[in-house]
């Protein structure tokens, strides 16, 4: 039986029928739970998501350099933006950020620091431990989840503005431009798994099985569109938890590829 908790993240919806509370996602996406009365932290975090969308936002542009190139304090400035750009990357099948697949348990929780009373952990028989780090320092707020068995991390899942693939692709891209940069993707979906915190409808996910990476995109209603919601890195040629649920459960059930909504029938 898997554990689900509570995460604050970008994929909050005012589309929902309902009113007087918000929709917040899961790192398990099996099931949902209404939450009234979010604190200022986490309403603020979805203003900002659905702000970003309806102004057609993309992926963040990376900040560049100015200076003189052969000046000594342009060589650090240069220097500085490399390793930071190094902390904030995305390598398909090898890390997010400075955490990479393979490293220990120890050393997810030195990357990605356990605040009080906002980060989870739980633990999923068929997909090890969760561990559910919120981002609160990012202007978009967002989360990874870092997923860990036989103390080893063999999956992390970005929902966060903070990291991008290195030809730019991040948090809120639409589904064409992540089709223009990766061709051959397959696509999947979990039946009967969907939440109101993705849009009242199952994620699609678009998969590299060899190189070790997956998009995950959920709808928005208002623009009756599909967004980027997260990035999976995990082991080349490995099976792995989409959603928390492994790729080889029955539910996981293929589209057509770069699919962006289920079949009709």
């Amino acid at each position: 039986m898997s554990v689900t908790f509570l995460i604050s993240g970008t994929t909050a919806s005012s589309d929902s029928a309902n009113d007087g509370g918000s929709w917040v996602g899961f790192g398990n996406y099996r099931s949902s739970l209404r939450v009234l009365g979010l604190t200022a932290a986490l309403s603020a975090s979805a203003v900002l998501f659905l702000r970003d969308i309806d102004q057609g936002l993309g992926p963040l542009a990376v900040a560049g350099t100015s200076g003189n190139p052969g000046s000594a304090s342009f060589s650090n400035s240069q220097a500085q933006d490399e390793t930071a750009s190094k902390q904030t990357a995305i390598e398909a099948g090898r890390r997010v950020g400075a955490l990479r697949i393979g490293d220990t348990a120890a050393r997810a929780f030195e990357v990605f620091p356990k605040k009080l009373n906002v980060d989870q952990v739980s633990e999923d028989a068929e997909c090890g431990v969760e561990y559910l780090w919120v981002d609160l320092e990012n202007p978009g707020k967002g989360n990874v989840i870092v997923r860990i068995k036989d103390s080893k991390v063999f999956q992390v899942d970005s929902a966060t503005t903070r990291f991008r693939l290195q030809n730019g692709i991040t948090v809120l891209t639409a589904p064409e431009e992540v089709k223009k940069k990766y061709p051959g993707l397959r696509a999947f979906y979990l039946q009967g798994t969907f939440s109101q915190a993705t849009g009242g409808r199952p994620l699609i996910f678009w998969v590299d099985q060899q190189k070790g990476l997956a998009f995950a995109f959920a709808y928005y209603p208002r623009k009756r569109n599909r967004y980027l919601y997260e990035i999976i890195v995990f082991a080349p040629d490995s099976e792995f938890c989409p959603g928390g649920v492994p790729d080889s459960a029955p539910e996981w059930l293929e589209l057509k590829p770069y699919s962006v909504e289920l079949p009709e029938n």
